[in-house]
């Protein structure tokens, strides 16, 4: 193997590892908004301030990993860098209004953050369809470059 073959895959096994790191975080992320979604039905059906809480938490929750899946992400970008590809990754979760969801505790309030919370769970889908398939395509270029 000569020496370009070795360093191609070198940067290949990097970005591996950082899209795998994103990927998982991308995936925990979904579950917690769908958790947070769940949640949100409840809380439209019995609007009590309980079911809020327990909705809220689950956000939060997902908030706290979506900032952690947002720098495995620019990690992820900065090594495929370095192979030449340049997806421009970024995820970020958008505010559901905490006071007004306690504040206006109604069914119309609660269908607004149940509206945003399915947003951020289609672009975490996406996002996670993107790092598939970049991940797929990286594993076959590793095996390509070892056979020959």
């Amino acid at each position: 193997m000569d020496a370009v073959k070795g360093t191609r895959i070198y940067h290949i096994d990097n970005a591996l590892k950082a899209g795998q790191r994103a990927y998982t975080l991308m995936l925990n992320l979904k579950s917690a908004l769908v958790g947070a979604k769940r949640w949100g039905y409840l809380d439209i059906v019995k609007g009590k301030k309980i079911v809020t809480f327990l909705k809220r938490r689950r956000i939060r929750k997902a908030e706290y990993i979506a900032n952690n899946a947002s720098r495995a992400l620019v990690e992820f970008n900065r090594v495929l860098t370095n192979l030449n590809q340049n997806p421009n990754f970024s995820y970020s979760l958008g505010r559901h209004g905490v006071f007004f969801d306690y504040f206006f505790d109604n069914a119309f309030y609660d269908l607004i953050v149940q509206s945003r919370i399915n947003g951020n769970i289609r672009k975490a889908d996406n996002t996670i369809k993107q790092i598939e398939r970049i991940l797929q395509n990286l594993e076959k270029e590793k095996v390509e470059l070892l056979k020959g």
